[in-house]
């Protein structure tokens, strides 16, 4: 598989860390973020996963407001909730978490 946006959302990313593994010190942290399409996609979704984000911005608001509506706590998420548990995970009270997928959707995943 190839073209820009895998290269860059993919490839990008692998290489990117492959280059900074040998330059953190002991303890540090990679922190990863994505979409919730890895997990469950939606029905007519696909360009807005494959372009995450790179379309106009009343789609992005129709998007966002489907997703709030099917969203447990019927509520789009903050960007600071993400912040609040990429801050945990960079602390050194998440020191024993490894290779875990963390979902801070609501419990849109889960429903």
């Amino acid at each position: 598989m190839s073209g820009p946006l895998f290269d860059l959302n993919v490839k990008g990313f692998f290489f990117t860390v492959q280059k900074a593994l040998p330059l953190m010190p002991t303890g540090g942290s990679i922190i990863s973020t994505a979409s919730a399409a890895h997990s469950k996609g939606a029905p007519g979704g696909s360009l807005y996963f494959a372009s995450k984000n790179g379309l106009p911005d009343d789609v992005i608001e129709t998007v966002k407001a489907d997703r709030a509506a099917a969203s447990p706590l019927k509520r789009y998420g903050r960007p600071e909730e993400v912040a609040e548990t990429i801050a945990f995970l960079a602390s050194p009270a998440a020191s024993f978490v490894n290779g875990a997928d963390i979902v801070v959707d609501s419990g849109l995943l889960a429903s």
